[in-house]
């Protein structure tokens, strides 16, 4: 019987064990695009940069645990979620899982109404794709948009609802009360700045849009979720 050893880990040796995660290790591997930066930044860290640390003001947060190329399933069928990096972390209050999104200029790939317009054009892709979309927004206690086509969140991105609720469902699964879901960007990129805080707006109204500081949180299912935009400088590197 075959077996995929989903939930054992080891530590990762070198750069090029972590590169070998990648969907695409051959075309994401680049200097100054997001998932070489993102590696360069956290490859030799065994506690938080100050960066993160600021975002919890005088709260203690510490690294246990950080998990690069994180799957996380999603409800309905369909392909699992995959995030750039999850670090499982632990301050004053319990553990916090932190669900990080790294950019460099790239944007946050489809629109909502472009994935469900490119997934009708197959009628079981086009059910699939209804019922997963509406258990997402379920369980992120947004089922107030949860109806066909879609118009009232078809400009915002899809993978940030991913995103999201990869963070909910790691932190349910582990007993966390805080999930923060953080877009670390390696390049000014308004645009997608624009879109991550049109998306946190549909939790947090009027949101602020100052970057490097956390935003919320807000209680989805009693855990507390907060969003920030990170913007971190590149590290000198392979």
């Amino acid at each position: 019987m075959k077996s995929d050893f989903y939930n054992c880990y080891q530590p990762l040796r070198s750069f090029e064990e972590w590169r070998k995660l990648l969907i695409d290790p051959e075309l994401h591997w680049k200097n100054g695009k997001s998932a070489k930066e993102l590696v360069k930044y956290w490859a030799d860290r065994n506690s938080m940069p100050l960066e993160f640390t600021r975002l919890f003001g005088d709260e203690r947060v510490e690294i246990v645990f950080m998990f690069p190329e994180y799957q996380v399933s999603m409800p309905a069928s369909g392909r699992n979620s995959s995030n750039d990096l999850y670090i499982l972390a632990v301050t004053e209050t319990g553990y916090s899982v932190i669900m990080i999104e790294s950019k460099a200029g790239e944007s946050f790939d489809e629109l909502v109404s472009d994935w469900y317009k490119e997934k009708q054009s197959n009628s079981d892709q086009g059910k699939n794709a209804s019922n997963r979309l509406n258990a997402i927004l379920c369980e992120l206690g947004l089922k107030k948009y949860a109806n066909e086509p879609y118009i009232e969140i078809g400009r915002y991105r899809y993978q940030l609802f991913h995103r999201t609720l990869s963070a909910i469902r790691e932190a349910k699964r582990i007993g966390a009360r805080k999930a923060v879901v953080i877009v670390q960007s390696f390049a000014q990129d308004p645009n997608s700045l624009n879109d991550f805080i049109d998306f946190v707006s549909l939790f947090i109204p009027n949101p602020s849009r100052q970057v490097n500081n956390l935003i919320g949180p807000v209680k989805i299912d009693d855990i507390e979720l907060s969003f920030a935009w990170l913007e971190c400088e590149c590290r000198e590197g392979v």
